[in-house]
């Protein structure tokens, strides 16, 4: 049971972070409705085509392929809301610092400091600061504000502040320092970016471009020479004679091209994956940075597989012909 409420409080953190107002319980619950239809379409579909293997496969990647799905959705709408809130906090750190100079209160201030240009953060500001006029110390409601958020940055700016008050200094100089600071670093993170640019096109590349082509080749490949072997028609003795004339034929029962097909979707669909979080990790230092790469990155992947394909199988044929 604490297993439960764990990964439900975890679960609901992400909902907030991603602002979507469902409860958790019915969240869930739709999910859980929606792999079981997908998984019970999808299986039955296969079976209809009577493909056994595909069945199987289809129903293991509607069960964990959809909540996955949706867990990245959701990072990725979190990641942008704590974007978001870092781009703004320079500007409320400066605008609560002006408002601490003319001589309101701390809370007053911070409630002061509130704009709707902030976006998210001009909710938690709004949240925090009611809380403090309500009788909430303010540095409990700041800390709160922090933990409400997914940004290590945001956080030890809370905490800088509440040390800065608990400490009588002089809160509005800090507050223009840690902006200054703040400014400083984000440019820095991008001049870093920039810098990174060339290994992060070199690995998506590799992964869209490279990878698809070799499957493609090789597949065409496995499929000519199964063509081959089929349709060449030889006793034991000749084939014995082709093998060792022709080693590529020898050896056991080939792959079978569509078993290579089904081998290649997933390798490429994993390498894919992993290439764009590799990407986030290099350029912004985090792996769900890569993942709003990911769409594009498999339609590219597979619009290539699947091309060079067809023009081979095309190619062949008006050669055969």
């Amino acid at each position: 049971m604490s297993i439960y409420k764990a990964f439900t409080a975890r679960v609901q953190k992400l909902l907030y972070d991603a602002e979507v107002a469902t409860p958790v319980s019915n969240f869930i619950d739709d999910v859980l409705l929606a792999c079981l239809a997908l998984a019970a379409l999808s299986g039955s579909l296969a079976w209809y085509l009577k493909m056994p293997f595909i069945v199987y496969l289809v129903i293991l990647l509607a069960l964990l392929g959809l909540p996955l799905c949706v867990v990245a959705i959701l990072v990725m709408r979190a990641d942008k809301r704590t974007a978001n809130i870092e781009n703004m906090l320079p500007s409320f750190l400066s605008m609560m610092a002006s408002n601490i100079r003319s001589g309101v209160t701390y809370d007053r201030a911070l409630l002061l400091s509130s704009r709707k240009e902030f976006g998210p953060l001009s909710r938690e500001i709004d949240r925090a600061a009611k809380q403090a006029i309500a009788g909430k110390p303010l540095a409990d409601a700041l800390m709160e504000m922090a933990k409400r958020t997914r940004s290590e940055t945001f956080a030890k700016t809370m905490r800088l502040i509440v040390e800065g008050m608990n400490a009588g200094g002089n809160l509005a100089e800090m507050l223009e320092m840690t902006a200054i600071d703040i400014r400083m670093s984000s440019s820095l993170k991008k001049e870093v970016s920039a810098t990174v640019l060339v290994y992060r096109l070199f690995i998506i590349l590799a992964a869209t471009i490279g990878a698809p082509l070799l499957y493609a080749l090789t597949g065409f490949l496995i499929d000519v020479f199964t063509g081959i072997r089929s349709t060449s028609g030889l006793d034991a003795a000749g084939a014995s004679a082709a093998n060792s004339q022709m080693p590529m034929f020898s050896g056991g029962e080939a792959i079978s091209p569509g078993l290579f097909s089904i081998y290649a979707i997933l390798a490429i669909a994993i390498t894919v994956l992993l290439s764009t979080l590799a990407s986030g990790v290099i350029t912004k230092g985090k792996e769900s940075e890569g993942l709003p790469d990911l769409p594009w990155t498999i339609a590219l992947a597979f619009g290539i597989f699947f091309g060079v394909q067809f023009i081979f199988s095309f190619l062949l044929k008006q050669i055969v012909a």
